[in-house]
């Protein structure tokens, strides 16, 4: 089965493992072709009749290539400071909680929503992330949903 997908940053191969909206692995990519934006699936016997409007990709990254890329983030910092120097300037910014947000300024103005500020914020990144976090139960993620 062949399907269609609008232009968009994606990462995924041949193999990755394939799910659902409600999180429920249907297969994995059989092939996908970034130009014509075509995904084509393998389904699982049990979800051979499956046929979902929205999929995504997850692929969970093993400890040792987690440790790995800290170690290097690590030396990095050992041998260039805090500086936000490629290919690193991301993690080191997600690190010290620093978005170029002008000196001085709160992340969220006293006039302004939570979502307007995300917006706000977002709308000025320059290659870099908005990480937002919350306590478990505070709408984080529709937040974030939201502001895209």
């Amino acid at each position: 089965m062949c399907y269609y997908f609008d232009e968009q940053d994606a990462d995924a191969r041949e193999g990755d493992d394939v799910y659902d909206t409600e999180g429920n692995k249907i297969g994995s990519v059989k092939a996908i072709d970034f130009g014509a934006r075509t995904l084509e699936i393998k389904h699982r016997k049990d979800t051979a009749d499956a046929r979902p409007h929205t999929v995504y990709f997850h692929k969970a990254i093993g400890v040792d290539v987690i440790r790995e890329s800290l170690m290097r983030l690590g030396q990095n910092v050992i041998d260039h400071g805090l500086g936000f120097t490629a290919p690193y300037q991301t993690a080191l910014r997600l690190l010290t909680q620093t978005i170029d947000n002008g000196p001085g300024q709160p992340m969220r103005r006293a006039d302004e929503s939570n979502l307007a500020a995300a917006i706000r914020l977002s709308l000025n990144l320059d290659g870099g992330v908005l990480a937002i976090q919350g306590p478990p139960g505070t709408h984080d993620n529709d937040l974030a949903v939201d502001a895209t």
